[in-house]
């Protein structure tokens, strides 16, 4: 990042901290699912929630980076972003690098925040589930929408169900970020949490989080 100005490298150095803690909260997260019960009145609904590899582009926004190509070019970019060489190491400082980062960058935080986020908001007062049923207030295609209020924001975690997988109760993350002064459930439909249970497939621990 040579040529860069003090503030300016200070400002990148975050950017590249902030990418590279989002990518190892993603691995992470490529292990887990969270088996999710939600009601409304008699009508019960399982969510199996999972993060898949084809979704990063999407949940990072590296679509954003208009100035950022990249991605275009290299196959399996996710593999190629996380191989820990000096080849990974250009990708990711041409990213931060990019003067649309900055809108990408409360993604980032909410991948970092997703796991302490399911854990800690437990209850239904802070943990919204909706269903997408009146109208769509977003661009976004989604199933189901979780709002969370953690660590003084606002949480928006779209759901959609994954049409690739056998298991017909398999839901991919498909979007997530910060609130931006719009409420995403407007006019929809909540949904009363029963059970949210993380399982990590690598250890095979299993964690009740939340039982009605």
């Amino acid at each position: 990042m040579a040529g860069l100005l003090m503030d300016e490298l200070t400002i990148m150095n975050h950017y590249l901290n902030t990418l590279n803690e989002s990518l190892f909260a993603f691995k992470e997260l490529l292990s887990i699912t969270y088996l999710i019960k939600v009601a409304k009145k008699d009508k019960a609904y399982d969510i199996n929630l999972v993060f898949l590899r084809r979704n990063f582009t999407h949940l990072f926004g590296i679509e954003k980076l208009l100035d950022f190509r990249l991605f275009d070019t290299i196959p399996d970019f996710y593999n190629r972003l996380i191989a820990g060489d000096e080849f990974s190491d250009y990708i990711k400082e041409q990213m931060v690098k990019s003067k649309y980062f900055k809108n990408i960058i409360n993604r980032l935080y909410s991948i970092i925040d997703l796991r302490d986020n399911f854990y800690n908001a437990k209850d239904n007062k802070h943990y919204k589930f909706v269903r997408k049923e009146f109208g769509n207030y977003t661009s976004i295609d989604y199933d189901f929408i979780i709002k969370s209020e953690y660590g003084g924001d606002i949480y928006y975690y779209f759901l959609r169900r994954d049409t690739k997988a056998r298991d017909e109760n398999q839901y991919v993350l498909v979007s997530v970020f910060i609130e931006n002064g719009k409420d995403y459930t407007r006019c929809q439909s909540y949904m009363t949490l029963l059970e949210k249970v993380e399982i990590d497939r690598m250890s095979h621990q299993e964690t009740i989080i939340y039982k009605k």
